[in-house]
């Protein structure tokens, strides 16, 4: 008896660790007072060294300050990180998330220095073997178990968008945020839908504007995949071209998005055992293995507000949100976070304070799930409304959950012949998967190439998809 390996997998974080990155900035003037900070950071390569995860990163940093003539400018400059996780984890079966959790800056003429701690979560697929019987019986496949594979794919998708704008730009800083609803792939083309949010702070007229502009994500591009999709994305690069005619601007932006792709694959298959799929009698049994199933897939959007004083308030300057906790019980999701505000004010000179607003968010969904959650967020749009002596602020916060649940999956461990059935005129339906061969068909059900295309012309070699196979067996 010959057998066939199967692998499904668990999904959770494995390890965790902390990278240290500085950043420096020269100014073209020198700098009287630093404004506002933001630092992001991405992982984007990493390999496996025995139970080490050593990784490399981008951290992007954003900057408004005050030159020595009193004049707002900005900056935005990066640099590359590298550190290690102990952990243990496959090749190509791993994820990571970073947060900056700290940042600190020194001033020195015009030379700026920032010091973030970035927290880096690895999150990967377990893999757990069980085994499967390939011949002397035929292997039926379930369509309603997935795992996640632990095949993660990296590709880029370019979108552009534009808009007119009532006011003259002069961009004091921009960030760009993308969420993904849904994704399909056919023939190797990968179909992505969601929606982005261009975070924009200009100085017009002498007074800080903040806009948040919408923008949809509709297009396509070349990955390698196949059956059930769940992607993330990572804004790779942004471009603004600014053209004014008379009071009207119009802004288009270019944007790269950095798409990870995880792949879902049926885990489960099932014997089917009568006799006419097989000329021996088995003795076969069966174990039992976890694996890792995505129950669900749920968007939604909460409001978080907070009062601040409004004297000498002026405008915001960069804004964001950190997801800290995502929990799903019955058939309920919750999210947990916290979106932090830069807000400047100005009498004799400009000032700036960073305020925090929690969330705490409920949605209902339609399927039931007691497991582990994979969630991200994004900000759509922050407002600062003045109102007398009080500043109102109010923050959209878009959710996308992933939900996902152990369950055990039956499995065939062994099999052995125990006797063969009388000799009889026999139907044989064998379920073949797309890319075998004819040659590896006719080797596995015992019959040549051309007893098999007799009976099923229309074959291709090798098989251009899944295809039922029949073939019949007279007495002689």
């Amino acid at each position: 008896m010959q057998f066939e390996k199967i692998k499904t997998c668990n999904f959770g974080e494995i390890g965790k660790g902390q990278a240290n990155v500085n950043l420096r900035y020269v100014a073209n003037k020198e700098i009287s007072k630093v404004l506002a900070i933001k630092c992001d950071a991405i992982v984007t390569d990493s390999k496996v060294q025995e139970n080490l995860v050593n990784y490399k990163g981008r951290a992007e940093c954003k900057l408004v300050f005050v030159d020595t003539n009193g004049e707002l400018q900005s900056a935005t400059f990066f640099t590359e990180f590298n550190d290690s996780i102990v952990a243990t984890a496959g090749e190509g079966e791993r994820s990571f998330k970073c947060v900056t959790v700290d940042v600190n800056h020194t001033v020195s003429a015009n030379v700026v220095v920032v010091n973030c701690l970035v927290e880096v979560k690895l999150w990967a697929f377990e893999t757990h073997v069980g085994q499967n019987l390939l011949s002397g019986v035929n292997l039926l496949t379930s369509p309603k178990t997935f795992v996640e594979r632990g095949a993660i794919h990296d590709c880029t998708l370019e979108v552009d968008s534009q808009w007119n704008l009532d006011f003259e730009l002069n961009i004091l800083s921009c960030f760009c945020e993308v969420v993904v609803d849904d994704c399909t792939a056919q023939e190797e083309v990968l179909t992505v839908v969601g929606r982005g949010f261009l975070h924009l702070t200009a100085l017009s007229e002498g007074k800080i504007l903040s806009k948040v502009l919408p923008f949809d994500v509709n297009g396509q591009c070349m990955c390698a995949t196949e059956g059930q999709l769940t992607v993330q994305a990572t804004v790779k690069n942004t471009k603004l071209h600014v053209e004014v005619d008379g009071s009207s601007t119009l802004l288009s932006m270019d944007v790269t998005l950095g798409l990870e792709v995880k792949e879902l694959v049926v885990a489960t298959k099932e014997i089917a055992m009568d006799a006419y799929s097989t000329t021996s009698l088995l003795n076969v049994e069966y174990q039992q293995i976890p694996c890792t199933k995505l129950c669900g897939r749920t968007n939604f959007t909460t409001n978080c507000a907070l009062e601040d004083n409004a004297q000498d308030y002026v405008g915001t300057a960069l804004y964001g949100v950190v997801l800290t906790n995502a929990v799903v019980q019955h058939k309920t999701v919750t999210a947990e976070g916290v979106v932090s505000v830069v807000l400047v004010y100005k009498d004799q000179d400009y000032w700036s304070k960073e305020v925090e607003i929690p969330f705490s968010c409920q949605t209902p969904v339609d399927f039931s799930c007691d497991g582990s959650v994979c969630a991200c967020a994004t900000l759509g749009e922050v407002t600062a409304v003045a109102n007398g002596d009080s500043l109102e602020i109010n923050a959209v916060v878009n959710v996308v959950a992933e939900c996902f649940e152990e369950e055990l999956v039956k499995t065939l461990c062994q099999a052995q012949e125990v006797g063969s059935l009388p000799k009889r005129s026999t139907i044989e339906i064998c379920m073949a998967k797309k890319g075998e061969t004819l040659w590896q068909l006719g080797k596995s059900m015992g019959v040549d190439v051309d007893e098999i295309l007799l009976i099923n012309p229309d074959l291709s070699n090798p098989l251009e998809k899944d295809t039922k196979i029949v073939l019949y067996h007279k007495i002689d």
